[in-house]
C-alpha cells in the first residue's frame, strides 16, 4: 500500500499495525525507513497514547479522523517521549520527520500489488 497527500507521494509502503501486540510494540528498536509509513488505528480512543519508547531516532505523529483528514501533529518527536491524541483521532500516523504534513490535509491510501 502507498500513502498519497494529493497527488504527492508520502510513502512508498504503508504499514499497518492492527492488533493490539503489533500497536504495542510498535517501531520499538526498529530502523524508521523514509519511503514507510506506519499507521496505527485506534480501536479504543479512552485509552490511546501515542509513545517513543526505545525507538531509534526522532519521528513525526500524525493524528486522524476517520476519512485520513489530519487534526493534529506532533513534529520531530524524540526518543522517550509521550503524546497524548488529539479527540477524535481514529488512526495515528508515524513517519521519518522529513514529511510536509500540515493539519487538514487529507491523506489518500492507494492498495497496491494486490492479488
Amino acid at each position: 500500500m502507498m500513502l498519497f497527500l494529493g497527488k504527492k507521494k508520502i510513502a512508498n509502503n504503508l504499514i499497518i499495525y492492527r492488533d493490539m501486540l503489533s500497536q504495542a510494540i510498535g517501531l520499538r528498536f526498529k530502523k524508521i525507513k523514509k519511503s514507510h509509513a506506519y499507521l496505527f488505528p485506534v480501536n479504543f480512543p479512552m485509552l490511546c497514547i501515542a509513545d517513543t519508547f526505545f525507538v531509534n531516532s526522532e519521528i513525526d505523529i500524525y493524528f486522524l479522523d476517520g476519512s485520513f483528514k489530519v487534526i493534529g501533529l506532533k513534529k520531530r518527536i524524540k526518543p522517550f517521549r509521550v503524546v497524548i491524541p488529539k479527540k477524535n483521532t481514529r488512526f495515528i500516523l508515524e513517519t521519518s520527520p522529513s514529511n510536509k504534513i500540515k493539519i487538514n490535509d487529507v491523506m489518500r491510501v492507494e492498495y497496491t500489488n494486490l492479488i
